[in-house]
């Protein structure tokens, strides 16, 4: 058969500290990472954990080289229209298509004139042109 991707969310406790971590780690038969997330990132529905992988592979400042692994795994079960266990679950190509027509990107909007912009350099308005500070907003999109 070969090259199964995966997701398996877990619950990490330090032995000697007792400190709780969440994470969710993704691999296949050739790769694979973990990233360290909040409960409530693991915390719901499979399709939602997907969701959130999703997400972090646009996070390069979180999670770093880990969303090349991400980026990865995920572009080929949607590319090559493949099934993937979630959480000691099946899902056929079909169950994660939904999820797979939406991706995430950064936008950064002007709160005084509406102006947007996807360029990670925007940090003051360029039309208001007076220093106004472009807000960070998290878009989910169709592709």
């Amino acid at each position: 058969m070969g090259n199964r991707a995966n997701i398996d969310t877990m619950e990490q406790v330090d032995f000697k500290t007792r400190e709780v971590n969440y994470a969710i780690h993704i691999y296949d038969d050739y790769k694979e990472t973990t990233i360290f997330v909040a409960k409530e990132d693991i915390d719901c529905d499979d399709m939602d954990v997907l969701r959130n992988l999703i997400r972090a592979k646009n996070q390069w400042d979180i999670h770093g080289s880990s969303c090349d692994i991400i980026v990865d795994l995920l572009d080929f079960v949607e590319k090559n229209a493949r099934g993937m266990g979630i959480a000691n679950e099946w899902y056929d190509a079909d169950a994660l298509a939904e999820v797979f027509k939406y991706d995430f990107r950064n936008l950064y909007k002007c709160p005084k004139c509406s102006w947007e912009s996807y360029d990670e350099d925007s940090t003051d308005c360029p039309r208001c042109g007076d220093g106004t500070e472009m807000k960070f907003i998290e878009e989910e999109y169709e592709k």
